[in-house]
Order: C-alpha cells, then sequence, then structure tokens
C-alpha cells in the first residue's frame, strides 16, 4: 500500500508540474501557433504580454505591410511574410486599429468564395491577429488574402487586400 501512495504522489506532482503555465523560455508546442507557444483552450490570462509576439524574430519571415483595411467600421493593418508560390505557407499579422473589436477573425488566401482555400482561424492576443494561410496551387492578378471579421453579434463580413 506504500508503494502505490508514493506512485500516487509522484503521479500527481508530474501532472502538476507539466501543466503550470506557459514557460516563454520552451519550444514551441505548434508551429502554427505565434511567438513561442501556444493558447489551446483560449487561455490567455498568464504573467507576460505578447508586445514583441509578431516581431522578426519570432521565426518566420520578415513581414512587408499590405495596407490598411477597413470591415464591419473595423480597421485592421495588414502584414504577411512568406513566398508568393504555389502551396507555400504566408504568415498574417493583423492589428486591431479602430473601431469594434471583432469576436474573431479567419482569413485565406484565394477568391471571395474560398474555393479550395484552407480557412485559418487567427490566434490573438489583445489588438493583434495572427494565423497562417497557404498560397493556392494557381497564382493570378486576382489571388487576394480575404479577411473576415465575425462580430459580436454572430455577423460575418469579409473583405481582401491584393498580395501581388
Amino acid at each position: 500500500m506504500k508503494e502505490l501512495t508514493k506512485l500516487l504522489i509522484v503521479s500527481s506532482l508530474a501532472g502538476v508540474l507539466s501543466i503550470t503555465g506557459c514557460n516563454k523560455d520552451s519550444a514551441p508546442k505548434n508551429p502554427s501557433t505565434h511567438a513561442d507557444h501556444d493558447h489551446a483552450g483560449g487561455d490567455d490570462d498568464h504573467d507576460h504580454d505578447h508586445t514583441d509576439a509578431y516581431k522578426d524574430d519570432d521565426g518566420h519571415a520578415p513581414t512587408r505591410p499590405l495596407g490598411s483595411i477597413v470591415i464591419a467600421g473595423t480597421t485592421l493593418e495588414v502584414s504577411a511574410g512568406g513566398e508568393l508560390n504555389p502551396g507555400a505557407e504566408l504568415n498574417v499579422n493583423i492589428k486591431h486599429i479602430d473601431g469594434p473589436v471583432p469576436a474573431e477573425i479567419r482569413l485565406w488566401i484565394g477568391n471571395k468564395a474560398g474555393d479550395g482555400a484552407m480557412k485559418s482561424k487567427t490566434d490573438h492576443s489583445g489588438g493583434n491577429y495572427h494565423a497562417h494561410a497557404e498560397m493556392p496551387a494557381v497564382i493570378n492578378d486576382d489571388t487576394a488574402l480575404w479577411i473576415e471579421i465575425e462580430t459580436t453579434s454572430g455577423q460575418r463580413i469579409s473583405s481582401s487586400v491584393p498580395l501581388i
């Protein structure tokens, strides 16, 4: 019985240690997350901020500004990094500048309907949003980055930013 008690205490302690806080010094848990950790389950309540979460040294290619866009009264500043080649992955950073804060932001690359595109839901911290988007197999002058805002009332409205 003593051995069972010891085993139970050790395994409980190991479980507690493995789930405590996010450690800024740890390696990324998922390459599709931002900076150095993820927020699975939407847990943004922890002891460090993300003011530097979207800098070039986060493991992504340097970003270039794509401009500002207004969707549903919300002004967003958009930048992206990566190659504009078929099947390549772009890392997209969106900064909330003004207007209502979106409940969610999704994005994709291609046409408005998203035909054949993989839609990505952004991770966010404060007014900074980040996601990865896959370039389509065919790229032409109509290929754009589509950004969809979901308002707090559940309405979804999209607009695009040219990539080329």
